[in-house]
C-alpha cells in the first residue's frame, strides 16, 4: 500500500485534506471519486524532516539501535497486512536518520529488482558479519518474515540493555576511581606541601599519623615520574598483547577467571549463546551452521574457539556436550541442558528456556555487583579522606 496526501472539495463545497492508503494513484483518485468529491490535488505522501536532522552527524551513521527500531517497525507494517515493497518503502520515508532513508531506498530498489530483503541487506557491513540476514532469510522461506524481524527486534532490545547494564556497573567505579585519583594527586603535590610549611612554622612535634601521610606524599613525590612509566608500559604491554591473535585469546580466558567479573560476563554469553543457538535451531538451520553463525556473534576469542572446536568435532561425530565443556567457559547447567536436548530432541526449547532464566541471573548479578562496587569505592573513598583529614588535626591538637 502507499499513502497519498490529497486535497479535495466535498459534496457541500467544504475543502478536505488528508491522507490515505492505495494500491497506486489510480485506485487512490476512485477512491476519492467513490466520496463524490472534486479532486483538486493527489500526490504521493511526503514526510517532513527538519532540518536540524541533516545538521546532526550522527544521522549519517547507523547504530545496533536503529536496526533495532527499523526491524520492529517494519515488523508492525507487514504484521499489519502492508506487502513487503510498500513496507520498504515506507520506511525509507519515515526513518528519522539520513543513513537510514538511503539504506531502505537502496534495498527498496533491490527487492523491486527481484533480490530477496535478505540478499538486500547483506550489503550493510552491520548486517553482513551478523546472523540477522540468516534469520531473515529463514523468515522469507518459512513465510514467517514479520515475526523473525520483531523477534530479532526484541533480541537487540535486550542485548543492548544487558550491554548498557554491564557498561554502567563497570564504568562507574572507573570514573570515581579517576575523580579518587586527581584528588589523591591535588593533596600530595598541592595540600601536603602547604601542610609541612605550616607545621614546620608551628614548631610542633608531628603525630605519627601525620608524618605517616607526610612520608607517603614524598614517596609518591620522588617516584612520580617512575609510577608513571611503568603505567605507560603496562599500558603498551596490554594493547600490544591484546592486538596480537594468541595474545587476544589468552586475556580473553584471563576475563573469564576474574572471580566477580569473569563469572558475570560467563552467565552473558551463555545467555547470548542459549538465545541464538535455539532460534537457529528451532528456526531449522542445521547444526553445525548454527554453531557457525553463534561464533560470529560472540567477541570472545576464547569461547569463539570453543565454538569452532565443537562445529568441528560435530562434523566428527562427536557430541556437541563434550566440546562445550570447557572450564571457565559457559556455565555448568547451560551444559548440563545441551546434553538433556541432545538425548531428548529438543534442545531449542531447552535452550530457550535457559536462555530467558540466565538473563535473569545476569540481571541479578549486575545489581549485586553495582552494589558492591558502590560500597567498596564509597568505603575507600571515605577512609582516605578521613585518614588525611584526622592526620591534619592529629597534630594541631595533640
Amino acid at each position: 500500500m502507499i499513502e497519498f496526501d490529497y486535497i479535495a472539495l466535498d459534496s457541500f463545497g467544504e475543502n478536505q485534506e488528508g491522507r490515505l492508503e492505495a494500491e497506486n494513484f489510480l485506485e487512490a483518485s476512485k477512491i476519492l471519486k467513490a466520496r463524490k468529491w472534486i479532486i483538486r490535488s493527489l500526490d504521493e505522501a511526503q514526510y517532513e524532516v527538519s532540518i536540524f536532522t541533516y545538521l546532526n552527524p550522527m544521522t549519517y551513521f547507523l547504530r545496533s539501535r536503529d536496526f533495532e527500531v527499523a526491524f520492529a517497525q517494519l515488523s508492525t507494517l507487514m504484521s499489519s497486512g502492508v506487502n513487503l515493497s510498500s513496507a520498504l518503502k515506507t520506511m525509507s520515508a519515515i526513518s528519522l536518520k539520513q543513513a537510514g532513508r538511503t539504506l531502505w531506498k537502496e534495498v527498496y530498489s533491490q527487492v523491486q529488482t527481484g533480490k530477496s530483503l535478505s540478499e538486500s541487506l547483506k550489503s550493510h557491513p552491520q548486517i553482513k558479519k551478523s546472523l540477522f540476514a540468516n534469520l531473515i532469510k529463514i523468515g522469507e522461506e518459512t513465510g514467517e518474515l514479520d515475526h523473525l524481524l520483531m523477534t530479532i527486534a526484541v533480541g537487540m532490545e535486550r542485548n543492548r540493555i544487558i550491554k548498557s547494564k554491564i557498561l554502567t556497573a563497570l564504568l562507574y567505579p572507573m570514573f570515581v576511581f579517576i575523580i579518587a585519583l586527581i584528588a589523591a594527586g591535588v593533596a600530595v603535590f598541592y595540600l601536603i606541601p602547604k601542610l609541612k610549611v605550616m607545621i614546620a612554622a608551628m614548631g610542633r612535634d608531628l603525630h605519627p599519623a601525620t608524618q605517616a601521610l607526610i612520608d607517603f606524599a614524598d614517596f609518591l613525590q620522588r617516584y612520580s615520574i617512575h609510577f608513571l612509566l611503568l603505567i605507560l608500559i603496562l599500558a603498551i604491554t596490554l594493547i600490544s598483547t591484546y592486538l596480537n591473535k594468541n595474545g587476544r585469546v589468552f586475556l580473553d580466558r584471563m576475563t573469564l577467571r576474574v572471580p566477580v567479573i569473569g563469572n558475570m560476563f560467563r552467565v552473558y554469553f551463555s545467555a547470548e549463546f542459549a538465545r541464538n543457538f535455539a532460534l537457529l535451531i528451532g528456526s531449522g538451520v542445521k547444526l553445525t551452521e548454527s554453531l557457525q553463525h553463534c561464533t560470529a556473534t560472540i567477541w570472545n576469542t576464547y569461547l569463539k574457539n570453543v565454538l569452532k572446536r565443537a562445529r568441528n568435532n560435530i562434523i566428527n561425530g562427536a557430541p556437541l556436550t563434550e566440546t562445550l565443556s570447557c572450564r571457565y567457559a559457559f556455565s555448568p547447567l547451560l551444559i548440563s541442558m545441551v546434553s538433556v536436548g541432545e538425548k531428548t530432541g529438543s534442545i531449542d526449547n531447552l535452550l530457550e528456556d535457559q536462555a530467558k532464566y540466565h538473563y535473569e541471573i545476569l540481571d541479578k548479578y549486575i545489581n549485586q555487583f553495582s552494589a558492591l562496587i558502590s560500597f567498596v569505592m564509597i568505603l575507600l573513598v571515605a577512609g582516605t579522606i578521613a585518614f588525611v583529614f584526622a592526620a591534619i588535626l592529629l597534630t594541631y591538637f595533640s
